[in-house]
Parts: C-alpha cells; sequence; structure tokens
C-alpha cells in the first residue's frame, strides 16, 4: 500500500472521529472541549467560548439557526468565532461560509487573518487552498469574504450547510443580516454593545437583555444569545495570563475605574448602555418582573383588538385579560371585516367562555382605517366596544398629544415600577415580539415639552417610524395598549356597581338614566386620573428635592 493511499486512509478515519464526536456533543454524549481538543493540542477555553462552540456545532444538524454574542472589550470572542468557522468548514462535507464585518478591509484583516491563524494550529494539514480572500476546496465548499455594503452580492449562497459569521456586527446593514437569513443555515454575529437601538441590539431578549439564555423565535428555530463580562474571562478569574490575547485583571480595572458609567458597562461588562428614559417610554428593565409572574390561568375580563389590513397584509392580533394582565395573545389573518368580527367572537367564547354580544365585556379596538368597520359591525351584534382612534383628541391633553399616546402613556403608568401600581406586577407572556413592541416605543416632543406623541407605526415618505425601527408593524404591543384601556373601562364600571347608589355624594335620582350613565363614566375616570395625577406630581417634588 502506497504513502499516498495510507495518508488518504488516515484522513477518512479522523473525519469519521471528528463527526462522531460532533454528533456525540449534539447528543450530549459529549463535551465540546473533548472536540476542540481533536482540532488543537492542549487547548483550553473559557465557559463563554466553549458555549459559543457548543452551539455553533449544535447548529449543524440541529435547529440553533441564529447566535449573537456580545461581550467586553478583549473577552476572545473573535477567537471563538474563527474558531468556530475552523471547525464548520472541516466537519461539513460541502459548505459555503461567508465572513463579514463591518467593512471589506476589515474582515480580511480581522476575521479572516484570525481563521487562517486558528487552521495552522490545527493538529492535522486543514482542507483548501489559501487565497487573499478566501479558502477553498471546491465551489460548494469554500470560505469567503464579502463586502456588507454590496447587498447584491449576497444572491446564490443556498446550501445545507452556508453559514454567516459576522464579526462587528453592529457595523453591518439590517438588510444584509436579513438577505442573509433567506440563504443560511446558521448565523453568528458578535459585537460589542456599544448601540441601543438597532437591528443587533433587537437580537437579544426585550425583558432580560443581558442574561446569557436560548430563545424561540416564530419560525420555530432558536436563537442562542451569549452575554461575556470582563469577570467571566478566565485571565481576570485566575489573576494571570491563561489565554493570549485575553483581557487581564489589571486592564478591566482600568476600564472600571472610568468615569463614564456607560464605557464602564459595556467595555467592561459587556452590556448595552444604560436605558434613554427622556425617550423611550416603557424601559426593558420593567418587563422583568411582568412575564415572572404569568401564567395561563389569568383571569379574562375584556380584549384589546389590533386589527390587520388583510390576509395579504399585517395580521389582526386579539389581547384578552385585564386586571391581572394579559392572558394570552390570539393572532390571525382574514380576508374581510366580517371574517374578523366572526373570528373574535368565536375566540372570545370558545377559548375564553364569554359570549360578547351580551354586553358585559369591554372591547378596545383600533379604529383607524379598516378597524372602524370592524368596530361598527362588533357593536352591531351587542359587543361593549371602545373605538380607539390614534389621532383623536385625548383626555389629559396637558400630557399626550393624541390618544395613541395617551393609550401607550397609561400602560407605561401600568408597568412602570416606580408607578402607581409599582406594587403589583401585570403580567405579560414572555413574547420577544410583545416585549420589543413595548420596548420600541418612542415619545416625540415637539416645542412644548410637557407633552409627547409617539414615533408613528408607519410613513409614507420612507422616515423614521416604528416599522423601519422594528421591521414589521407592533400588532402585538398595540393590543396589549388596547387592552389595557379596556381593563381600565372595565374597572371603573366594577367600581361604580360595587360602591352603591351614590357618585362623589351625589343620590342616583339627582340624574336622569342618560346624565347617570355619563356621570359615573367620567366620575370614575376623573378619580383614575386624579390618582395618577397625585402621583405624577409626588414623583416630581421627589426628583426636584
Amino acid at each position: 500500500m502506497g504513502t499516498s493511499t495510507i495518508l488518504a486512509i488516515e484522513k477518512l478515519h479522523r473525519r469519521d472521529q471528528l463527526n462522531i464526536t460532533a454528533e456525540c456533543v449534539r447528543c450530549g454524549h459529549a463535551d465540546i472541549s473533548d472536540l476542540t481538543e481533536m482540532f488543537w493540542d492542549g487547548l483550553r477555553l473559557d465557559r463563554h467560548q466553549r458555549d459559543i462552540l457548543h452551539h455553533i456545532i449544535l447548529g449543524m444538524e440541529w435547529d440553533i439557526s441564529e447566535i449573537a454574542v456580545k461581550g467586553c472589550a478583549g473577552s476572545g470572542k473573535g477567537a471563538s468565532l474563527a474558531m468556530g468557522v475552523c471547525m464548520w468548514f472541516e466537519l461539513a462535507p460541502v459548505c459555503k461560509i461567508i465572513l463579514v464585518s463591518s467593512s471589506y478591509e476589515h474582515v480580511i484583516k480581522g476575521l479572516f487573518s484570525e481563521v487562517i491563524k486558528w487552521r495552522k494550529k490545527m493538529r492535522f494539514e486543514a482542507q483548501g487552498e489559501v487565497f487573499a480572500t478566501e479558502i477553498k476546496v471546491s465551489e460548494q465548499k469554500r470560505i469567503v469574504c464579502l463586502n456588507p455594503k454590496a447587498e447584491e452580492g449576497l444572491a446564490g449562497w443556498h446550501g445545507r450547510y452556508t453559514a454567516f459569521f459576522l464579526d462587528e456586527a453592529t457595523g453591518v446593514t439590517e438588510k444584509f443580516f436579513d438577505i442573509a437569513g433567506t440563504q443560511a443555515k446558521i448565523k453568528v454575529a458578535i459585537s460589542n454593545p456599544r448601540v441601543s437601538s438597532g437591528w443587533f441590539r433587537r437580537l437579544f431578549a426585550a425583558a432580560d437583555p443581558d442574561e446569557t439564555q436560548t430563545i424561540k423565535m416564530p419560525n420555530g428555530t432558536k436563537r442562542r444569545l451569549i452575554t461575556i463580562a470582563g469577570t467571566d474571562c478566565l485571565n481576570v478569574v485566575e489573576g494571570q495570563i491563561i489565554l493570549e490575547g485575553q483581557i487581564t485583571r489589571q486592564r478591566l480595572a482600568a476600564i472600571m475605574a472610568h468615569p463614564d458609567p456607560d464605557w464602564r458597562r459595556v467595555m467592561g461588562e459587556g452590556k448595552f448602555p444604560r436605558e434613554d428614559r427622556e425617550r423611550q417610554l416603557i424601559m426593558p428593565s420593567w418587563l422583568h418582573r411582568h412575564w415572572q409572574v404569568w401564567h395561563k390561568n389569568i383571569e379574562v375580563e375584556c380584549f384589546g383588538l389590533d386589527v390587520g389590513d388583510s390576509a395579504d397584509g399585517d395580521p389582526s392580533c386579539l389581547a384578552a385579560g385585564g386586571e391581572q394582565g394579559l392572558c394570552r395573545l390570539h393572532i390571525r389573518k382574514e380576508k374581510n371585516t366580517m371574517g374578523t368580527v366572526g373570528w373574535v367572537l368565536g375566540v372570545a367564547r370558545k377559548k375564553h367562555g364569554i359570549d360578547l354580544t351580551r354586553g358585559e365585556n369591554f372591547v378596545c379596538v383600533d379604529a383607524d382605517g379598516i378597524g372602524k368597520g370592524v368596530a361598527d359591525r362588533l357593536e352591531e351584534e351587542g359587543v361593549k366596544v371602545i373605538s380607539h382612534f390614534g389621532e383623536s383628541s385625548p383626555e389629559e391633553k396637558q400630557m399626550f398629544k393624541n390618544k395613541r399616546a395617551e393609550t401607550w402613556g397609561n400602560l407605561a403608568l401600568r408597568l412602570d415600577p416606580e408607578g402607581p401600581w409599582g406594587h403589583t406586577p401585570w403580567a405579560v407572556p414572555r413574547d420577544e415580539l410583545l416585549l420589543e413592541d413595548m420596548t420600541a416605543q418612542e415619545k416625540m416632543q415637539g416645542s412644548d415639552p410637557f407633552r409627547f406623541k409617539l414615533l408613528p407605526k408607519d410613513t409614507r415618505d420612507g422616515t423614521e417610524s416604528l416599522k423601519k425601527k422594528i421591521g414589521r408593524s407592533p400588532d402585538r404591543g398595540d393590543a396589549a395598549a388596547y387592552l389595557w384601556a379596556a381593563s381600565c373601562a372595565q374597572m371603573a364600571v366594577e367600581a361604580e356597581e360595587g360602591c352603591g347608589d351614590m357618585i362623589a355624594g351625589v343620590p342616583d335620582d339627582t340624574w336622569s338614566e342618560g346624565e347617570l350613565k355619563e356621570r359615573r363614566k367620567k366620575g370614575s375616570m376623573d378619580a383614575y386620573l386624579e390618582e395618577v395625577h397625585k402621583f405624577l406630581d409626588m414623583r416630581e417634588r421627589d426628583r426636584n428635592l
């Protein structure tokens, strides 16, 4: 048997061993360190580096389709990315690996060079021939550097094992990332968390953006989210250089001595910048306590309905819940108004045991556009409808510029841990799209600093809007806001019914039936708003002190 034949057999045997070990890692019968040891002799890795590589290997055959990693300066996430590229290339029978960074020059000098470095360190000869901007075995098995500005270059990369690895991901456009998703088996994105908005920020959970976790996405696949603090790094933990190039205890101490708290958060703790309370209406940090108390048996008393455009456009979203919180979100696309009306009545009756035609439970309906037809038809069926017109005049004109801002502002007050209900959470399901809708709302203030409106849902001229910001209409968040408006109305009616025949000391027989109905409605809302204003005045005095 010739030498070349022996070498070929050894290569086949090694590839079999690698793939068997990789499958054992995926099944939980082997640790990722067992596999990395087969690639690099004596390699020692941090816990977060093992986490990154483990989920890259899972992504080859399982349902991990996205990995997002943010971390402090010098955490070793770039080295992990390069090692992941090498492992994917060696394990996949055929694959197209696309390397991207904030610029074409940066990906060549940065990630591509790092990949070449780790290839040279491998225990065996790596596959492929190295060129200036690619590594190639064949047209069907190659690693290429791509220009992030040339989105047309994304065409034709489809394949079972196509993978996109993005370094300095915040410098890559959202459009590029979205198009990559149509081509890839997996996308792995790493960056320092310098941004407080944009697609990379939105990859991370709205409620706990700094928690390492795996979340399920709407398409059924999973996204692994990893945050790396300086105190997680091996060199810092052990107080000596274990991993070459990684942050040291001395360097971390210098970062944490910086006077800017956001600099310490981003560069030292691997966290996103602090929340912008001047601009954001609902802070991500508020939401943790609300989704923690959620359970499937929350009492349903009323509903909020955001009406979708059509069967081909945005779906309609029905939020069911009440004073305790949001029990469930129902999503549906219907072809016409009557289809939506029938769906709403059916969901309330079949899923929650409520006959809306009896007129005992409020439904707050988005009545802008085609939603008005749905609101009118529901009312004709005997449903107790609150028609919500976003641009209509608010009740609290000194605080809000329109009804949409007021409705969302009231929900924000309900969720604010320092607000009137700070001691009682309002349960919401851990639905990432819902939580993102909530935290995406931005205040827009004009010449009057005391009144605000919200960033519009959509614009015709392409200017800044929620749809542009998060890539879709905030249907779930709107339905939740309408639900809270319906819940306030429901609670007001129940409070009136429970306090006898007296409103502000005036007997019922002082008023006609119509006047009494209006008085009850106004009296309950006045009492509610009076309590809110008392709280706001008290908080303003505390801040001034």
